[in-house]
């Protein structure tokens, strides 16, 4: 029997193209759906945890190859586990998903700031509050959860899909630039903004066709011709692309890739929301566990006033109204008064100003007015203002560093001076020894 060549085993196997899953696997129900999750939450459940990977992929400054193999593991894990499975839930093998991704693709991020990109989506598509003013506290109850279930998610895919990923890692991004130049050196009309405008919108097709299985289903070359072939057809493209056979001569077949498009733009209908609850109430991301670390969180959570900028003019109005409102009646009525003077000193809350009323005033809108306004702001030290409104807060919220300094606290002057001393009698018994065993070997 005749050796096959390198050729031909290349052409059996490519080990650099991405792997699909079986006709056989793909027609069968998965096993969400076989243990009662209809295909339409099912395919809510994936769509959003891969979009909470491609918004924290942005956030930790990630290459698009990244998130775009992250997606990838996620939508085979799935083939393999089901949503309903409580250690499964969409957000959790999303994180697992996207840290393992960073791996393969030599882009390491470490643990915890995969964990705080991920709270922070989580405060705001859930919580609905700004993760900076209660940010994840290390060692606290909810990193330790978290912590946990990264380690074991990524554990759970590494299982599932067998150690290997070369079969994850070929994307149809890589051709979709070679692609548009090919079709404008065959006749693509267009000019160099219209090509750019081809390529912009066809990519973003293409992180979209990433939220669905067709990665599993179809080869990267028909997904990536599917997304030219919608991003031609844009409104704000309209290129008219050079012949029909453009898509045999690419190497992929007209059937596929009519069939995507369809896939990809019937995924625009139904928009995902903000937040998923997972589908079994024992997960540890359901509403019943999380609400206690969120109560905990908000509980800890400074005042709004601690965090005012500096140049919140009306937060500052607001204290001085406070503060002295007999100084601002003063100065209402000394404005009041300047309108009948050429030129007369107003005193706004401790500061002097010069207001000058003449028959050509500027208008309340302009320029001058403006001017007029910011010279007549009060003059006060924001920034010493800011800290002492933080230093309140710290203090009425008694952190337990705090309170354990002061329990630890001793008095340095004293402690000091007993060093001081006791070194000082420590070497005059130093001296005398050595002065004693001196004489002691003198000879007599």
């Amino acid at each position: 029997m005749a050796e096959k060549s390198t050729e031909e085993v290349a052409a059996l196997a490519p080990w650099h193209c991405s792997v699909l899953l079986p006709v056989v696997v793909l027609d069968a129900p998965s096993p969400s759906s076989r243990d009662g999750v209809a295909p339409e939450t099912e395919r809510t459940h994936r769509s959003w945890g891969c979009t909470l990977m491609c918004e924290a992929s942005v956030l930790l400054k990630l290459p698009q190859v990244v998130a775009a193999t992250a997606q990838n593991l996620l939508q085979r894990f799935y083939w393999r586990k089901s949503l309903k499975d409580a250690r499964f839930d969409a957000f959790s093998i999303a994180q697992g998903c996207l840290f393992l991704a960073t791996k393969i693709e030599e882009q390491p991020r470490t643990l915890r700031q995969v964990l705080f990109v991920f709270h922070h989506i989580y405060c705001k598509r859930k919580a609905k509050r700004d993760s900076r003013r209660s940010p994840l506290e290390l060692g606290g109850g909810r990193y330790s959860q978290w912590k946990k279930k990264l380690v074991e998610s990524e554990r759970h895919i590494l299982k599932e899909l067998g150690f290997g990923f070369y079969h994850a890692m070929e994307h149809p991004h890589k051709f979709l630039l070679y692609y548009i130049k090919y079709l404008s050196q065959q006749g693509m009309a267009g000019d160099e903004a219209t090509l750019r405008s081809l390529a912009q919108h066809a990519w973003a097709y293409l992180n979209d066709a990433c939220r669905l299985d067709l990665c599993l289903r179809h080869d990267t070359k028909d997904i990536a011709c599917a997304a030219i072939l919608i991003a031609s057809r844009h409104p704000d493209v309209g290129v008219a692309l050079p012949t029909p056979e453009w898509i045999q001569a690419l190497g992929a077949s007209p059937l596929a890739v009519h069939g995507i498009c369809d896939t990809l733009l019937g995924a625009y209908v139904h928009p995902l929301p903000a937040w998923v609850e997972p589908l079994s109430p024992e997960s540890p991301m359901c509403d019943a566990i999380q609400s206690v670390y969120d109560e905990s969180e908000e509980g800890r959570t400074p005042p709004a006033s601690a965090f005012a900028g500096d140049g919140d003019a009306g937060d500052e109005e607001e204290e001085l109204a406070e503060a002295a409102p007999e100084s601002q009646d003063a100065a209402a009525a000394s404005a009041s008064d300047a309108t009948s003077k050429p030129e007369e000193s107003v005193v706004h809350g401790g500061a002097t100003s010069v207001v000058i009323a003449d028959s050509d005033a500027a208008e309340p809108g302009s320029a001058d007015a403006r001017g007029s306004q910011g010279r007549d702001k009060p003059q006060g030290n924001s920034n010493q203002e800011r800290r002492g409104r933080i230093a309140r807060a710290s203090s009425e919220r008694a952190p337990r560093a705090d309170r354990h300094d002061q329990r630890c606290a001793r008095p340095a002057p004293l402690f000091f001076l007993c060093v001081v001393v006791t070194h000082h009698f420590l070497t005059l018994a130093q001296n005398y020894v050595c002065a004693a065993f001196a004489l002691t070997q003198r000879p007599s």
